[in-house]
């Protein structure tokens, strides 16, 4: 339940080496807390455990040197038979968060209770920026609006400070249940998507079992003077 070490201390010497590595490389780092770590639930020590969480988040980031850009992804919550009760919790607990952790929040939309619009609102309220997660938007989407809409009301929560937008895109596992993601991001979808952006600046997070693979193959997609050379040694 608790770190009772001074790990920042005791790791400091691995803590500076990742973070010369992420500077180096040019990589932004987020966390994306599990969903057990919920701020809108009823139950009190559920809460006060998901407060601990995100503290600990946010000391890992500062204790990588990472700028605000690199944020702790956080869905809204469970809707608990209110939803409009389990929002002004959610609300209340926000409002009693320290700045070290609220300053480092960005809420994203699930694929079952709380839809793009329902983030956007939060946000407005608390200036966070908002993850705009394509698959859940397909799957339990605002009653109005096309994703492009949604795509940009969410770019706009995005500023100097939290950097340029980010959002997630994956892809439906097959035979699985709804919601959950791919073995491998399949390309025609992929593709079909990244043309719905146009000349959008942003970052796409892939959330998909295969990690860095579909990271890669992606990446590559969507450059179409990639060198065949370049391609042979990936397939390689």
């Amino acid at each position: 339940e608790a770190i009772d070490f001074d790990w920042q201390a005791a790791l400091r010497p691995e803590l500076e080496n990742l973070a010369a590595l992420a500077r180096q490389s040019g990589v932004r780092l987020s966390m994306h807390p599990g969903q057990y770590t919920v701020l809108n639930s009823p139950r009190e020590d559920v809460v006060r455990k998901a407060v601990a969480d995100l503290a600990y988040h946010a000391a890992f980031l500062d204790a990588l040197q990472a700028g605000p850009e690199c944020r702790i992804i956080l869905h809204l919550g469970g809707g608990y038979g209110d939803k409009a009760l389990a929002l002004q919790r959610l609300r209340d607990n926000l409002s009693a968060l320290p700045d070290a952790i609220l300053q480092r929040l960005a809420l994203e939309n699930d694929e079952r209770i709380y839809t793009i619009e329902d983030v956007l609102a939060v946000c407005h309220d608390f200036e966070l920026p908002a993850i705009f997660d394509i698959f859940h938007h397909e799957l339990n989407p605002p009653p109005h609006g096309d994703m492009r809409h949604w795509l940009d009301r969410a770019g706009a929560t995005w500023n100097a400070r939290s950097g340029r937008q980010k959002i997630h895109y994956s892809q439906q596992l097959t035979g699985g249940k709804p919601g959950m993601h791919s073995l491998t991001i399949a390309m025609r979808p992929f593709m079909h998507m990244h043309s719905l952006l146009e000349e959008r600046d942003l970052d796409v997070m892939l959330e998909v079992k295969d990690k860095n693979l579909s990271a890669i193959k992606c990446a590559n997609l969507t450059q179409p003077d990639l060198p065949r050379k370049n391609l042979t040694e990936e397939w390689a």
